[in-house]
């Protein structure tokens, strides 16, 4: 953890040198780490007395990064050929460009490097730095300065050691393994960082909204498998009714997770009539981020479900490969086939309550194809929330003592 060989820190320090103008970039919807690490490369090209400009597609909802959004930009500049030959793009808390949001402008064609610390980081062919052990993204970049210029600076030291707390929950996910990490932040603090400061701005300002839609997150809290998940969802009018200045989605998470037994939380906020986000938060016990994986490429903090027909794709594959697992037929036996059969008129009496569910060209849901399935109606497509507890309820009640992690992957295993 946060120990790189000599040869990933040529890496970066070739990949600015061979480069006049830089791109830095992190993913849509911005956090403190994202913004933080974008913020400590920024001041590594100063330093190289290279030009740069910082991208986000933001929105800068979370009160605690508001006063950064000046620093952003959603355009990028007109390059000549010339240019854009020499132009770097650096990625930072991410490892995937369609987690970036829309941008003015055209990412391909640009030598990129990336800086990233989440498990489900994408192989690539693109020069990286990627610790999954490291906490945070800024970390990494404290680090990469560290060893290129020399000792952070006060107000340097104060954004990375702001981005390495909103990602630590300060200090709460650090664990024994988190040594290194904790000498990095001394660092930090050494050179000036306020941790009373930062705790302030990561939890002060927030508005009366929030708390109310945080009273809402809890109400609509269920428990699933013997209590170890609870899901909880946002509806579209009540984003629009309480969410306009921002979620406090740590604050959600922390009184869920403290609850006794549970081992994962999901939320799953709807935001249109056929595309929803959901997020995953968990205890040591259970790697989310294996979940995530499973359902697109855009895994780990949000998992988008991009309209019905991948929603519904999803769930036939599902629902085969649960048919195949050898590990469910050690567990269910003979009742596995009939288990899986349950789930489906779950499914379709669930979906019965919204409307329209056959296709023209299908009599019943069973035989509906994927894109079949995908003509359902939007009052159907806007209750995925209610599916989803159908699913992962009766997949609970088929594998019985799997814990939460493992449970959809047997459910798609190879």
């Amino acid at each position: 953890m946060l120990e790189f060989s000599n040869e990933k820190i040529d890496l970066f320090k070739d990949f600015i040198e061979n480069h006049d103008f830089f791109y830095i970039i992190g993913h849509k919807e911005p956090d403190g780490d994202c913004v933080s690490s974008c913020l400590g490369i920024a001041r590594i090209i100063e330093k190289f007395n290279k030009k740069y400009k910082l991208l986000s597609a933001g929105p800068f909802k979370k009160v605690e990064i508001k006063k950064f959004e000046p620093l952003f930009s959603t355009d990028m500049d007109f390059l000549s050929e010339q240019e854009l030959k020499k132009t770097g793009l650096i990625i930072c808390d991410c490892s995937e460009i369609s987690r970036l949001g829309d941008i003015n402008g055209d990412f391909s064609g640009f030598d990129t490097f990336i800086i990233d610390h989440h498990k489900t980081s994408s192989d690539t062919e693109s020069p990286s730095i990627i610790d999954s052990l490291a906490p945070a993204a800024s970390l990494i970049v404290q680090i990469l300065y560290e060893k290129l210029i020399g000792k952070v600076d006060q107000k340097l030291a104060e954004i990375l050691f702001f981005g390495t707390m909103t990602d630590t929950g300060f200090f709460r996910f650090l664990n024994e393994t988190s040594a290194n990490a904790l000498k990095a932040i001394t660092r930090l603090i050494e050179a000036g960082a306020n941790p009373r400061k930062t705790y302030d701005e990561m939890t002060s300002g927030k508005s009366f909204d929030s708390r109310k839609l945080l009273a809402l997150h809890l109400n609509h809290a269920e428990k699933y498998l013997n209590g170890k998940l609870i899901i909880t969802h946002e509806k579209m009018e009540e984003t629009k009714k309480f969410a306009q200045e921002g979620r406090d989605s740590d604050s959600l998470y922390q009184a869920l997770l403290s609850i006794e037994n549970v081992e994962a939380v999901v939320f799953i906020r709807e935001d249109t009539e056929s595309t929803c986000t959901a997020g995953f938060r968990s205890k040591d016990d259970v790697d989310v981020s294996k979940i995530a994986a499973k359902f697109g490429d855009d895994a780990l903090e949000h998992w988008a479900l991009t309209g019905p027909e991948k929603f519904f794709t999803k769930i036939y594959k599902v629902l085969e490969k649960m048919k195949s697992s050898k590990a469910l037929q050690s567990i269910a036996g003979s009742k596995l086939g009939k288990a899986i059969d349950a789930i489906s008129g779950a499914i379709k009496k669930v979906f019965s309550k919204f409307g329209k569910i056959l296709s023209k060209n299908s009599g019943k849901l069973a035989d509906a194809s994927a894109a079949g399935a995908a003509k359902v109606g939007a009052s159907a497509a806007k209750d995925i929330v209610p599916v989803l507890n159908v699913i992962i309820w009766s997949a609970g009640a088929i594998a019985g003592s799997l814990n939460v992690a493992n449970l959809f992957y047997l459910a798609d295993e190879d």
